[in-house]
């Protein structure tokens, strides 16, 4: 027979209460069964190297746009030089046309196309001229070549007359 307890069910009628089944998919790898510290360790193990990759890729990214902005700035400046050069050149050029009208230079090459070197007045007085034309263009030395490449006059400190020649290679 049943025997009744106060507060509780006939014995035939209690049942003993279990924890559900855990479901487990294929998708779930296990990870339900795992102790928690196991499932912190492994989502660490996969969360890691993620950011790190994250973080290269990143880094890439900024190392190309920082490599283009400065092949592009590069590139502006030296279209900067190379017009700025090409200015003080033409004013150099220009300046030294008029100098070339000079009939004591004229003289002097009309002399050296003849086979006479210039006389030591002649140097001189072109030297002069040549080192106002240096003063005034801020250059650091003005020479004379004849058509065979050697200084006829330079405003260098040393004469170099007809001992070197003109080699722009």
């Amino acid at each position: 027979m049943d025997t009744q307890t106060p507060f509780s069910l006939p014995i035939s009628y209690q049942k003993v209460r279990t924890a559900p089944p855990v479901k487990t998919t294929k998708s779930s790898w296990g990870l339900a069964n795992l102790p928690i510290g196991w499932k912190t360790q492994l989502i660490t193990l996969l969360v890691i190297p993620a950011l790190a990759t994250v973080g290269i890729i990143g880094q890439k990214i900024l190392e190309d746009s920082l490599r283009g902005q400065l092949q592009n700035q590069t590139k502006s400046q030296l279209a900067v030089s190379k017009s700025v050069y090409e200015d003080d050149l033409q004013n150099t050029l220009v300046g030294m046309t008029s100098i070339a009208e000079n009939p004591i230079l004229i003289q002097t090459a009309r002399d050296y196309a003849n086979g006479k070197l210039p006389t030591t007045d002649q140097e001189a007085k072109i030297r002069d001229i040549l080192r106002q034309s240096q003063k005034g263009r801020g250059l650091e030395y003005v020479t004379i070549f004849g058509k065979d490449g050697k200084i006829l006059v330079n405003t260098n400190p040393s004469s170099r007359r007809g001992r070197k020649t003109l080699d722009p290679n």
